[in-house]
């Protein structure tokens, strides 16, 4: 039992990374480090991970960070949350389009706003944000997440 703690315990704190690129695997200077949100409060859990990167559905789920070469992305993002045994998910995801530096982090956040989930990408070192938009780019009628696509 305390060996599956342990090994559980480490595999969160390697950081769990899926690669979005081919190839050897790079320092974390080379790429840029996009972390997911997830939060658990007791019988509550919220997480808000991405689904495809630039259009290529990603086949690890589960993770909590995600590592790109620099350069500009679109992240296809999905929302879901455990309360009490009720389930509530994005029926769609929502886009957010940035572009990665070499070097840097980024965090996935999310708020609940009355019955509505907004979320958004941070730089970690500007503080600046990447709202997701629930349009994929290239279409018209661009809307913030805010709109309620979630069930």
């Amino acid at each position: 039992m305390k060996r599956l703690v342990l090994m559980v315990f480490v595999s969160i704190a390697s950081g769990c990374a899926v690669r979005a690129y081919q190839g050897d695997v790079r320092s974390s200077s080379e790429v840029a480090i996009v972390h997911y949100d997830f939060r658990y409060y007791g019988f509550i859990t919220r997480r808000v991970n991405v689904v495809s990167v630039d259009g290529e559905e990603l086949s690890r789920f589960g993770r909590f960070k995600l590592e790109l070469l620099p350069g500009i992305h679109t992240l296809a993002v999905r929302y879901r949350q455990y309360n009490f045994g009720f389930v509530r998910e994005s029926k769609t995801p929502c886009w957010i389009t940035f572009s990665a530096r070499a070097g840097r982090e980024y965090y996935i956040n999310s708020e609940t706003v009355k019955d509505r989930v907004v979320v958004w990408l941070e730089d970690k070192e500007t503080g600046e944000r990447t709202t997701c938009f629930s349009k994929q780019p290239g279409e018209t009628a661009f809307s913030h997440c805010r709109t309620n696509h979630f069930g």
